[in-house]
Parts: C-alpha cells; sequence; structure tokens
C-alpha cells in the first residue's frame, strides 16, 4: 500500500478543506440552509474528521477516477453522519435544514473530487518540497545505479530534478532520459558551471575517498548527502545520525517514534492503568473476602520479563492454592 506521508497527508486536507469552505459559503447564502457561524466553524473541524476516518489519502497517488468516486463517497457520507449526529446533539446551537445538507452534501462531493484529480495531476506542483525540488547531481557505480533506479521513479529523488549522474565504473546501464551524464574527474567543474543544489553520494566508503569528495561540494556552499545503505546494512530501514562526543554513529533500529506518539501513548497507558485499577478496586470489594477464606492474600505477585529482558512484577486476584508455585515445582 502506498501512503503519502505526513506533511502530504496536511497539505492534501487543507487542499480540501479550501472546497468545504466554498460549499459552505455557498450553503449558507441559502435563505432556508439557516447555517450560523459556530455551524461553520464546526463544519471545518468535522472536515479534519472525516478526512482521517475516510482514509483520503491512501493510495491517492495511484487510485484512478473510479476509486476516487467511490473514495470522495465515503467522505462525504462519514462527513453527512458527523454533521447530523452533532445537529442532534447541539440542538439550537448547530441548526442545518434537510435542503442545505442536501446542497452541501453535493457541493463538496463534486468540489473535493475536482480539487483531488487535479492535485493527482499536478503532485509536483502541489505535493513537493523545497528540499525535494533541489537539483541533485548523483555520484555512483554502475552496480549501485541499477539499484537506484526506483529512487528516481518515486518523489524522493525525481529524475525531472537531477541536474546530471556521475557514474564510475564499466557496465551497461541505463540511464534516466535526459539527465546529462558526468565524468567523475569533470565532477567539480561541472557543480560549479551548472544549476547544482545538492549532491547525493552513494559510493563504498573501502574504495573512494568520501571525506575529501564531500569537503570539495561542502566549500562551494552545496549541500551533500551520503548514503549509508551497505549491503550488510540494507535490511535496516530505521537509521539516525547521532554525535557522541567526538565521535559520529550511526544507529539502526526496526522502529523509530516521534516523541509526541510517546507521549500520547504513555498519557492513554496511563488513563487506562487508571480506569483498570478503578474497575479492578470495585471488583475486590467482592472478591477479596471470598478469596482471603483459605488465610491466603488476595493478590498473587509474579515475575514475567518484558521488554529486552527486562523483569517486572505482575499482579492479579490469587485463583490458585497459597502454595501453588512450590507445588509446580
Amino acid at each position: 500500500m502506498v501512503n503519502i506521508n505526513e506533511h502530504r497527508q496536511f497539505r492534501l486536507a487543507l487542499l480540501e478543506l479550501i472546497g468545504v469552505v466554498v460549499a459552505v459559503s455557498i450553503t449558507t447564502h441559502l435563505p432556508t440552509s439557516k447555517m450560523n457561524q459556530i455551524g461553520t466553524l464546526l463544519i471545518i473541524a468535522l472536515h479534519f474528521v472525516a478526512f482521517y476516518f475516510s482514509r483520503m489519502s491512501s493510495e491517492f497517488e495511484s487510485r484512478g477516477y473510479l476509486i476516487e468516486f467511490e473514495r470522495v463517497a465515503r467522505y462525504v457520507l462519514i462527513f453527512d453522519l458527523l454533521l447530523i449526529s452533532f445537529s442532534f446533539l447541539l440542538g439550537d446551537s448547530f441548526i442545518i435544514t434537510r435542503r442545505g445538507l442536501a446542497l452541501f452534501t453535493i457541493l463538496t462531493f463534486i468540489i473535493v473530487y475536482i480539487i483531488n484529480c487535479t492535485v493527482r495531476r499536478y503532485k509536483y506542483l502541489f505535493f513537493m518540497t523545497a528540499e525535494q525540488q533541489k537539483n541533485t547531481l548523483v555520484i555512483t557505480t554502475t552496480e549501485r545505479l541499477r539499484l537506484m533506479e526506483g529512487l528516481f521513479e518515486s518523489d524522493q529523488l525525481p529524475t525531472k530534478y537531477l541536474a546530471g549522474i556521475v557514474v564510475i565504473g564499466d557496465g551497461d546501464v541505463a540511464f534516466p532520459e535526459g539527465v546529462p551524464v558526468v565524468p567523475f574527474d569533470y565532477a567539480i567543474e561541472f557543480a560549479t558551471h551548472e544549476v547544482v543544489d545538492h549532491v547525493f553520494i552513494n559510493l563504498p566508503s573501502e574504495h573512494y575517498d568520501l571525506k575529501h569528495l564531500v569537503s570539495d561540494f561542502e566549500v562551494m556552499g552545496i549541500d551533500v548527502s551520503v548514503d549509508i545503505n551497505t549491503s550488510d546494512f540494507r535490511a535496516l530501514t530505521n537509521k539516525k545520525i547521532k554525535q557522541v562526543g567526538d565521535h559520529s554513529i550511526v544507529t539502526f533500529n526496526s522502529n523509530y517514534y516521534k516523541h509526541s506518539h510517546i507521549f500520547l501513548k504513555r498519557m492513554l497507558d496511563i488513563f487506562g492503568a487508571l480506569i483498570g485499577l478503578l474497575i479492578c478496586g470495585l471488583v475486590g470489594i467482592v472478591l477479596a473476602p471470598i478469596i482471603r477464606k483459605d488465610g491466603g492474600p488476595a493478590i498473587f505477585v509474579q515475575k514475567r520479563v518484558g521488554k529486552n529482558g527486562r523483569i517486572f512484577k505482575f499482579y492479579k486476584f490469587r485463583s490458585m492454592y497459597t502454595d501453588a508455585e512450590e507445588r509446580k515445582n
């Protein structure tokens, strides 16, 4: 499944919001719509909810016109259900007539569908960031160039913004159409005379002096990126560059999480734990006296193994004999 990244999702949501605002503006001019300012603000907020639950950004760039029609219809249906629900909940604070809802639904569907089709057709105009639009000079070997074909077809390093390719080594390899092929000895001079904003180096460090090569471009004020995906670590997709004292290190991990996501998960854990403790406390009022009839404790404590071998204590209502551990051994 090909999903656009979070930055693009937010841009798409904002672009669709323009269509929603246009639909709201037209609907509010209808005498029988009775929509007030609070209703307008609520609709804007509910747009993002409907956008998320309809998975509007999922496979956005690969969708055809028919699938786009289905996805927008799902979005509008969820939007309408939310509007009707809030209309009942808020009463007189949010009023929208059936005629107003029908007009808003039709306008939103048409405008959002047109926006999505237009954005997908001209995605370089709407989605490409300034970082992705840099003219890039690629320096690599013939073997590694074959592995980069998928990168040139993606939005991370599109052929449209390739200033040139420097290929070291012999071999029959297909070059991206329309991209200048530059000899290695001429790379610095090429970057001096042509428009080059960024240099992407994908060379084996054991055979080439990358430090000297990077320095040559750095003194020219050109951004330089070095591919650290060696064959030994190709399966480890998540990496971070860190500075530990005087050492620059690369940290590999199967998953990296944003601090905001970790914070929200911790808040969810605490909230869930408080609810669980409240429920268990109420249940314990009944269970504890029954469990303690045999003279043992009501709570059973056992050591469990957690993440990376960490030992933690597991608490539960005792459902066994008091000497269950000894009997097991």
